[in-house]
């Protein structure tokens, strides 16, 4: 999709950066919502 773009090099870079940037706050995104669910369990654990 992005080849049919015909992006300039400037852009391609910007885009791929973005991109990146993206995934990058996905990925702690998830590594947090992890933890909290693991803190979470641990807690309702403890209630039982």
């Amino acid at each position: 999709m992005l080849i049919k773009a015909e992006l300039s090099k400037k852009q391609k870079s910007f885009v791929d950066r973005a991109i990146s940037t993206a995934n990058d706050c996905g990925s702690v995104a998830y590594e947090l919502g992890l933890h909290d669910g693991i803190k979470l369990m641990s807690e309702l654990k403890e209630i039982k």
